[in-house]
């Protein structure tokens, strides 16, 4: 197998800078900016927060490093630390809150305990729940839940038009992710607890909460520390660029460039200029882009100069962690996601040359907006085996 000549592994990090594993000189180096605090998985599993300006993140899912891409968000759930402060509604049963009963992902003993008992009968629920009238439109709500017993529990998790369904809950801590939307005048809520109607028995629940989370658009983003009345801002991360313009230079005449990223839901209601990109880049026009669109939609772009682009073609995926590549040579190009060859495109327009690779079109526009597991770019075109079994999830 060919060895890349610019590689990104999120493993190694800076004050303004996310290291590259190759080229070993630094040429790969990625510059990175954001203002302000925001928060991370550590490896342990534990919530931490990284503090000041332009220090990048590196995320943990399932034993697997990632480097944030987020977008400015925030969260309208006030005391989303505490929930002991949240509101409750109940109707044939009964709901008991206990304040700092257990240890929070963040590692503070701040989790709020929830014991729920609801009779039998259609309509009898007993919820904790937080409101919010600053979004109007789709969002996320999110928060974290562990069974405070040996058995896994039933939680019914609801927002504003979602769908109205329970989560098998165990003692390991769960974030929980539900979809909803509203109307202008209408609170975006998040419901947690017990509802007849959706899990039609008579129950018990003991479990812990923490880490309530409002947010506009479609994804559930990094915790935002919300400890009291105030709803907070984490700003975005920008102008996440690599150059190599030195002595280890991008081969314009042949090579495969692979992305492994899990991008965020964009809603469908968002201007061009919120879009989600990911390109190598030469001069005004020389460019391969993976662009990310609502519904699923992965775009594979490649321009060589004014007139119409050598490729554009949309690919639907299944959302998610997504593995992608484009190949050149001479003018040919070959597509790939997942491990699958897609389609290939034969024509006569080369690149004149290729410096950069970023994770935008430009600065404030169509910056990305996810999660980066990797960033390979080859200098020689490769098989169809080997480049599918690079994009192998």
């Amino acid at each position: 197998m060919k060895k890349p000549i610019l590689a990104l592994v999120p493993s190694a990090y800076k004050f303004k800078k996310v290291y590259s594993v190759l080229p070993v000189n630094g040429d790969g180096d990625f510059v990175f900016f954001r203002t302000g605090n925001g928060t991370r998985v550590k490896q342990n599993g534990l919530i931490e927060t990284i503090s000041g300006n332009n220090n990048p993140r590196l995320n943990w899912d399932n034993n697997c490093p990632s480097l944030l891409c987020e977008p400015q968000k925030s969260n309208y759930a006030i005391f989303g630390n505490n929930l002991n402060n949240w509101q409750t509604t109940v109707s044939g049963g009964s709901l008991t809150k206990t304040a700092n009963w257990s240890v929070a992902p963040n590692g503070l003993e701040e989790a709020t305990r929830l014991e729920i008992s609801m009779d039998a009968g259609a309509g009898n629920y007993a919820l904790l729940y937080q409101e919010s009238f600053a979004i109007v439109g789709n969002y996320s709500a999110s928060v974290y839940i562990k069974s405070n017993t040996s058995r896994s529990q039933d939680v019914v998790v609801v927002a504003r038009n979602s769908v109205e369904q329970s989560y098998k809950i165990g003692s390991e801590w769960t974030r929980i992710e539900v979809q909803g939307s509203t109307i202008s005048g209408q609170s975006a809520y998040i419901d947690i607890g017990l509802w007849f109607d959706v899990v039609p028995i008579a129950q018990d629940l003991d479990i812990s909460v923490w880490g309530g989370q409002l947010e506009a658009g479609l994804s559930a983003t990094s915790y935002i520390n919300t400890p009291s009345y105030q709803f907070q801002t984490r700003q975005k991360e920008h102008t996440i660029i690599s150059e190599l313009t030195g002595e280890t230079q991008f081969n314009h005449k042949e090579g495969v460039a692979i992305i492994d990223v899990e991008p965020y839901r964009l809603d469908p209601t968002v201007s061009q200029s919120l879009l989600s990109q990911i390109k190598l880049q030469g001069g005004v026009y020389d460019q391969i882009a993976f662009e990310f669109k609502p519904n699923n939609v992965l775009e594979f772009y490649v321009n060589n100069g004014t007139g119409t682009p050598a490729v554009e073609y949309d690919y639907t995926h299944s959302g998610g962690r997504i593995k992608a590549a484009i190949g050149w040579l001479n003018g040919r190009y070959r597509l790939y996601a997942n491990g699958q060859f897609i389609t290939s495109f034969n024509t006569t327009q080369e690149f004149n040359v290729l410096e950069e690779f970023k994770f935008q079109l430009n600065t404030g526009s169509k910056e990305f907006k996810g999660k980066v597991y990797g960033v390979q770019v080859f200098d020689e075109m490769m098989s169809d085996a080997e480049i599918k079994k690079l994009t192998e999830l």
